[in-house]
């Protein structure tokens, strides 16, 4: 029973090795920099409430200003708003219970 138990876990071993090694190659390397960017974002907010820091693209805390960041290739902050005549339309409709 016991050399069973070790096989299996031999193989689940395996099947994890290959499984991390197929995800990693069909992601692009601008996935994972983005991941990686977002996931340094997550960190650094749940270790200090302050997602900004170690040269990163300044996070804008959420005003009248209507700055978005942009999270593609690059990350990088817009000002200005986005789709303001179609959220505006939007905000116009009645609302149906």
């Amino acid at each position: 029973m016991r050399r069973l138990t070790r096989v299996f876990i031999y193989f689940t071993l395996a099947a994890l090795i290959v499984l991390v090694t197929c995800i990693n190659i069909f992601r692009r390397g601008t996935e994972t920099a983005l991941a990686n960017e977002m996931m340094d974002y997550w960190a650094r907010f749940a270790a200090t409430g302050d997602p900004n820091g170690s040269g990163a693209a300044p996070w804008l805390a959420c005003d009248a200003g209507e700055n978005i960041l942009q999270l593609d290739n690059s990350i990088v902050n817009l000002a200005g708003g986005y789709r303001n005549p179609q959220c505006d339309f939007l905000s116009t409709l009645p609302i149906i219970s």
